[in-house]
């Protein structure tokens, strides 16, 4: 049974039928006159009407044309009214049968369509609010799921011991100094890197400094010379 079928919206559609169930709009029981099933609804239209009229330039001076005669533009007119019309709303039971909707038919079916909206909404919210604490914990998942507290371990020890952030050079020393972050505790280092740096070209030093253009090689080697250097702060 869907969410909203509970008591409180038995309650009101049970009050919505003994005042309007099986009735007319007038009131009447098992009505079978179509008329008084009809509903007043109105529609907002657009009209455009176009007509010709003078032309004149901007000294107001009519326009001629090769003619002599007055030139004629045409001006279109957008306008807005409002139909007032009835509609009759029916439907055709299994045994053919037509019958006129009345409005506690209408009402009940809007309402339905309103509260199931609704409930898909919660659930909707139900869901993200879930996902977001699921995603949001610091401790270790128990041991279940497709993330859990083994999976969880091994993608930690997968994870850089550090990160180089940026490339420069000192203003006093002019060495080369690579800004690393290590993972494990967000401490910042700034290694001096000038002993991979010096055995390339100046080409490539300005490049990587510059514009972060790295081959693979000095990428490596300076990888290499960076983790030697992280290893010894952290175990000494």
């Amino acid at each position: 049974m869907a969410k909203w079928a509970n008591e409180q919206t038995a309650l009101y559609l049970y009050k919505l039928f003994l005042e309007h169930g099986a009735k007319c709009r007038l009131g009447h029981p098992y009505c079978a006159i179509p008329e008084h099933y009809a509903r007043s609804c109105s529609k907002r239209l657009t009209v455009i009407t176009g007509k010709d009229v003078p032309a004149y330039d901007l000294n107001s001076k009519p326009i001629l044309d090769r003619f002599g005669n007055t030139a004629l533009k045409h001006v279109t007119t957008i306008t807005h009214k409002v139909i007032e019309y009835n509609v009759i709303y029916k439907t055709v039971d299994d045994d053919g049968i037509e019958q006129f909707l009345s409005d506690y038919d209408i009402e009940a079916e809007n309402l339905r369509h309103i509260w199931s909206q609704a409930e898909r909404e919660n659930t909707l919210a139900e869901y993200q609010n879930e996902y977001n604490f699921r995603h949001n914990i610091k401790d270790r998942l128990p041991l279940r799921g497709t993330f859990s507290g083994i999976a969880r371990d091994i993608w930690f020890d997968k994870q850089p011991v550090f990160k180089i952030m940026s490339l420069g050079v000192d203003g006093i020393s002019k060495h080369t100094i690579a800004e690393v972050k290590l993972t494990s505790d967000k401490t910042i280092l700034f290694v001096d890197i000038s002993p991979v740096m010096d055995k390339y070209s100046k080409n490539q030093k300005r490049g990587a400094i510059r514009h972060n253009r790295i081959s693979p090689r000095l990428q490596l080697d300076i990888d290499s010379y960076v983790g030697n250097i992280v290893s010894d702060y952290r175990f000494n």
